[in-house]
């Protein structure tokens, strides 16, 4: 009976170990590969949404009356100097754009009120060129808040400009997860969504 020697032995185990991380990655990847903005909000049991317009939401994202995993979401202000600078970035400065802007947000927080649970909402005015969403399939529980802070937790970068702006089937190539060498990054997306909020409008949900 053969024995097979150390040196053997040694390099079998690295090539296994090299094969179990690259599969690891893999699986870590393609479980926030965002294929719709729709997937990913049913996929997670909490979101907070930085939003231009959210306009994606009236795809029956949000339905009246039903369900849904996003628990706050903030939306550029219709009006003002902001929104003129980023509807025009975004190439969307025509008459006929900008109202359709501000009909889809108002439709939006309409059927966001009717959420279950309801949706805390705001008008923010932040001159930031790209929107992001905050993800977390087992978000942790902070009294009676859902926090999508855990170690499953991700955020996706939306750049507004279209020149930088990828189709969504790319979304992945903007993710940033709450794990790795990318935790730092994902926790300064998580604490500047707490400080947009701070400083926001809030329209809608507690403490109205």
């Amino acid at each position: 009976m053969l024995i097979p020697s150390k040196p053997l032995i040694g390099l079998a185990l690295l090539v296994w170990g090299i094969l179990f991380l690259l599969f690891s990655y893999y699986l870590d990847s393609k479980a926030v590969r965002l294929t719709s903005l729709n997937d990913a909000i049913h996929d997670a049991s909490c979101v907070w949404a930085f939003w231009y317009v959210g306009s994606q939401l009236l795809d029956n994202i949000i339905e009246a009356g039903k369900p849904t995993s996003i628990k706050k979401m903030i939306l550029l202000k219709p009006s003002g100097d902001v929104f003129n600078y980023l509807t025009k970035l975004a190439g969307e400065d025509s008459p006929v754009n900008r109202s359709k802007d501000i009909t889809d947000t108002n439709a939006v927080i309409e059927i966001a009120k009717t959420a279950i649970p309801k949706v805390d909402i705001y008008y923010h005015s932040e001159q930031l060129t790209y929107s992001f969403t905050i993800f977390d399939k087992k978000p942790k529980l902070s009294g009676n808040n859902l926090l999508p802070n855990s170690k499953n937790a991700w955020v996706v970068i939306q750049p507004i400009e279209p020149k930088r702006a990828r189709p969504r089937k790319d979304w992945h190539k903007w993710v940033v997860r709450n794990k790795g060498n990318t935790r730092k990054q994902f926790d300064a997306y998580y604490q500047l969504f707490l400080d947009i909020e701070n400083r926001a409008e809030q329209i809608y949900g507690d403490n109205v």
